[in-house]
């Protein structure tokens, strides 16, 4: 079945709304005022109009959501409702030898947009409108002259037609297939675009290990031109280290893509990547096997490289702040504490019992206060790595107690008996 692109279909569609609309007004212009037009002359009757109106109704209410499941039928439907306009027309001011028929003419010409089996069927409906016109009631034939020229000239108005069309022609699968090629490439546009605009790194191996895609990012990074890259074998592209390492015997770029193609499973971990100019910047790495969903089986690996030296220099800044902060607010803690150890020592001092009791609760809050700036010093040391776990069993009873005693004071000033009770309830 020979078609035309869309664009053709739509613009039919719209020259044929065109018409039908000055052929509605005309034809209103007639039924309600006859002195104008004449009613049997010009074959614009209530019939036209009505006509015309689903014509026109159809262009704007349904034309537009059957044309988005298929151009050639709304256009169609248009060529339709038109010949019936156009028949009655020719029909009603004289068949065959009416001056509507040049309006037939051109219809026909137009229509070899619809390919060979609708101007065939034109060509059929004319003869058949010819047969009818020109037998007798007694069932004779008798078929004027002019009637046949004007018959013949319809076929070559059919003929003509398809002429023209022919070099538009496509056949129905040839534009299936142009549409599915249009639309793989509008996906792989989209999809190039989206790799091309991430700010993070992406490189996508075969199931060989070699580069197959590396976006502007992962060629920053590496220092890897994207055309060179492509091909490449992913270690030599990448090379990534562990953190603060020199042996670059260490990469760890084949091993961790060759697990992932191996296993599956997808593999996270922060290492150091190495340029072609032995740059070196902390990254976060995230590699993802590429498993189709319609074969089931991983055909590469895509890696997503995401620059952590920014951050990890942030971080050390703070863990360094912290800990300078936390070792000068120490050495006055611990002034504090010594002076009130040799406040509570006997053979330094000699305080009633009534401040020995105010300051020892100073004293074991000053060594709490030394215990959390320790306790900051610890976190620091935590987060740079530098900090040497030794787990200890922690007696809860007697840090409890101590708890306890430091709130106490402050328990009584609001009117609160606290007590610390070591044991089991029993009922």
């Amino acid at each position: 079945m020979e078609i035309v692109a869309d664009k053709y279909y739509i613009q039919y569609g719209r020259i044929s709304a065109l018409v039908t609309f000055i052929l509605l007004i005309g034809s209103l212009l007639a039924v309600f005022t006859p002195n104008i037009l004449n009613i049997g002359q010009s074959g614009l009757s209530l019939f036209t109009t009505t006509v015309a109106s689903i014509h026109l109704a159809y262009f704007f209410l349904l034309s537009g959501k059957l044309r988005r499941k298929s151009a050639w039928i709304a256009a169609f439907v248009s060529c339709l409702l038109t010949a019936l306009t156009v028949y009655n027309l020719m029909h009603i001011t004289g068949g065959l030898q009416s001056p509507w028929h040049i309006l037939w003419v051109i219809v026909n010409v137009v229509n070899g947009i619809f390919g060979t089996f609708i101007m065939v069927c034109s060509a059929f409906l004319t003869t058949f409108y010819f047969v009818i016109l020109n037998t007798m009631p007694d069932g004779s034939f008798s078929a004027p002259l002019p009637d046949i020229i004007i018959v013949l000239g319809l076929y070559l108005s059919c003929c003509l037609g398809y002429f023209l069309a022919r070099r538009l022609y496509t056949d129905h699968e040839s534009q299936q297939v142009d549409k599915l090629l249009g639309m793989v490439q509008t996906k792989q546009t989209e999809a190039q675009t989206i790799t091309q605009s991430i700010a993070d790194g992406i490189v996508v191996i075969d199931i060989e290990g070699k580069v197959s895609t590396i976006n502007p990012s992962a060629s920053q990074m590496s220092e890897w031109p994207q055309d060179e890259a492509k091909g490449i074998d992913v270690g030599l592209v990448l090379k990534l280290l562990p953190e603060k390492s020199t042996d670059e015997t260490q990469n760890q770029s084949e091993l961790l893509f060759k697990s992932v193609l191996a296993s599956g499973q997808k593999a996270e971990q922060s290492l150091e990547l190495i340029s072609r100019s032995n740059k070196r910047r902390i990254v976060s790495l995230v590699i993802s096997p590429v498993v189709p969903s319609e074969s089931n089986k991983i055909v590469g690996a895509v890696a997503v490289i995401r620059d952590v030296s920014a951050a990890r220099q942030e971080e050390a800044r703070r863990a360094d702040f912290i800990s300078t902060a936390s070792h000068e607010m120490r050495t006055p803690v611990a002034a504090i504490e010594g002076y009130l150890a040799l406040a509570l020592n006997d053979k330094v001092s000699q305080i009633d019992q009534k401040a020995r009791a105010y300051l020892e609760k100073a004293h074991s809050s000053t060594q709490h206060l030394g215990k959390l700036f320790q306790d900051l010093l610890t976190s620091a040391k935590a987060e740079d790595g530098r900090l040497v776990n030794h787990p200890e069993v922690t007696e809860m009873g007697e840090y409890m107690e101590q708890i306890v005693d430091s709130l106490r004071f402050s328990a009584e000033k609001k009117g609160l008996l606290m007590d610390f009770t070591v044991g089991a309830s029993q009922s």
